[in-house]
Parts: structure tokens; C-alpha cells; sequence
């Protein structure tokens, strides 16, 4: 089978299913769609397990383990299942438009990319810079969400790591694969109508995110040892920091944020922060 499509999902019931009907609408379709649910407590589990459907495979976690370890789930399964030659990984409120999977295969078909996104960065000392160009283009790193990655990349450095939780995962997985000397590239012309659900201002988890944020930062500089991502780590935290004193909740993400840090420089990993109850464990 060519092309799996992964989607992870947490109580966003009436979305993911806008989000299926989008990846059946596209002009080249998946092969199957793995719905990966980190055990939501909405209508998902009880809607899935009374309907089936041809092309797509439902995977119910016990527990809420996060978005690198739900993809390191589903993309698992679908390796042993149908050992694909593409994996398309999705965020449940991510709405391509329907040219986006052909377009992603054709270009990466043609080119020497390993894992080939829709918005991509690259970095500077003090700055990252988003990539705009009608033309592929070579990224320090792109967004996971609607990344089509090849199988002779998972087959050399495996899943995302799960250790991750959630945030920043997208850049250790680039980094992972330019470390194996496989390319990263950006086809920022193509169409992605994101819903952000998860980091709007009003949402509890902007701070839990903005604590995973911070420790899985501090794991990146550790472990790559690059200079310029140093540079860029210390001014992006002060920037967060200050910005964080003037909006609201500007306490709770100042706190949670140092506490990132900290505990990324003693080496928390997994789940070291609950989303629900902002406690840690």
C-alpha cells in the first residue's frame, strides 16, 4: 500500500470526523486511515466501535499518552500491517484541501526528501524564519501535522519519540533524520486549513503546552549540541517569558514555563505534567 494516513484524536469527536471526510475527498486517497484516540472521554470510542468502515482502522489507547507516542502507535501498527511506502501524519483538526496528498506524493517521488511538510522553518541565532516559495524547498524542520514521511526514513530511525509527550517532537524526528543524513524538505504552497484548537489564548492547555514546550526544548540543545539552536533557545524562552508578563494567565505560564526548563535540565522525561489537572507527577 502506498500511503497510510495516521490521525491522533482527544475529545474532538465532531472534528475528526470533518477531518476524515476531508482525507476521503482528497484526489489521491489514502490506503487506510488509522484513527489513533488517546483514550477520549466524548463520543469517539462508542461512535468507532459501532461503525465500521472499509479503509479506515480504529486504535483506542488505555491512557492519554500524548501525540508523539499516539503516532509512534499508529504508524507501528500500520508498518506491520501494510508496511507502506509513505506515512501521512495528520493533527484531528487539520483540514487539507483535496489536491494536498497527490501533490505531497508527486513532489517527493521526484525529489530526494525523506519528509516533505506543509510549513516548514529555518533557523537563525535569533530567529526562526517560516519558509514561503512555490518551490520545494530544503527546512531545518517542518510540522509533523500533514508531513508525508518515506519508509526508508521510519525504517532507519523509527517513531517519534514518545518520551516527547507533546510539543517539539517535530523537531527532534528532522533532527533525527538529518543526523542519518536524510533531507528535510517544505511545500509551503500547499493549502492546510488548521483549526489551532489546542493553543487558542482561551484554552487551559496553552499552559501545559507551554511547559512541554519548554522541557523538550532543553532535551533538543542537549542532545544536538548545535550552537545556533542554543543562541535561538535562550532568546525564544526570554521572549516567551517577558511576552507571557502581559497577557492573560501571565503568572501560570511564566511558572509553568521555568518549571519546563528546570526539568528539562534535570531530565524529566514522559509525562512528567498532567494536561487535566496541571499537576505534576
Amino acid at each position: 500500500m502506498e500511503v497510510i494516513a495516521v490521525i491522533v484524536t482527544f475529545n474532538r469527536f465532531s472534528v475528526l470526523l470533518e477531518t476524515i471526510k476531508f482525507l476521503r475527498n482528497q484526489t489521491l486517497k489514502p490506503g487506510c486511515i488509522y484513527v489513533i484516540d488517546n483514550c477520549s472521554k466524548d463520543e469517539t470510542y462508542n461512535y468507532f466501535s459501532t461503525n465500521s468502515s472499509i479503509g479506515l482502522e480504529y486504535i483506542r489507547l488505555s491512557e492519554n499518552i500524548g501525540y508523539a507516542g499516539a503516532l509512534a502507535v499508529g504508524m507501528e501498527a500500520a508498518k506491520k500491517k501494510y508496511s507502506p511506502a509513505y506515512y501521512w501524519l495528520l493533527d484531528d483538526d487539520s483540514h487539507p484541501e483535496e489536491n494536498v496528498l497527490k501533490e505531497l506524493v508527486a513532489n517527493i517521488t521526484m525529489s530526494d526528501f525523506a519528509i516533505l511538510g506543509i510549513t516548514g522553518f529555518k533557523f537563525s541565532f535569533t530567529k526562526k524564519k517560516k519558509i514561503i516559495s512555490n518551490l520545494i524547498t530544503e527546512a531545518d524542520f517542518v510540522l509533523i501535522d500533514n508531513a508525508l514521511v518515506k519508509s526508508d526514513l521510519v525504517n532507519s530511525i523509527g517513531f517519534p519519540d514518545k518520551e516527547y509527550f507533546m510539543m517539539c517532537e517535530d523537531l527532534d524526528y528532522c533532527m533525527r533524520a538529518k543526523e542519518k543524513s536524510f533531507k528535510v524538505g517544505v511545500c509551503s504552497h500547499l493549502s492546510v486549513n488548521r483549526l489551532h484548537l489546542g493553543s487558542t489564548g482561551a484554552s487551559k492547555s496553552i499552559i501545559w503546552r507551554s511547559y512541554y514546550h519548554a522541557r523538550n526544548y532543553v532535551f533538543i540543545v542537549r542532545r544536538y549540541k548545535s550552537l545556533k539552536m542554543m543562541i535561538y533557545f535562550v532568546a525564544s524562552q526570554t521572549k516567551f517569558i517577558i511576552a507571557a508578563l502581559f497577557i492573560t494567565r501571565r503568572f501560570s505560564l511564566v511558572y509553568y514555563r521555568i518549571c519546563g526548563l528546570i526539568h528539562g535540565i534535570f531530565g524529566k522525561r514522559g509525562i512528567t505534567l498532567v494536561p487535566s489537572t496541571l499537576k505534576f507527577q
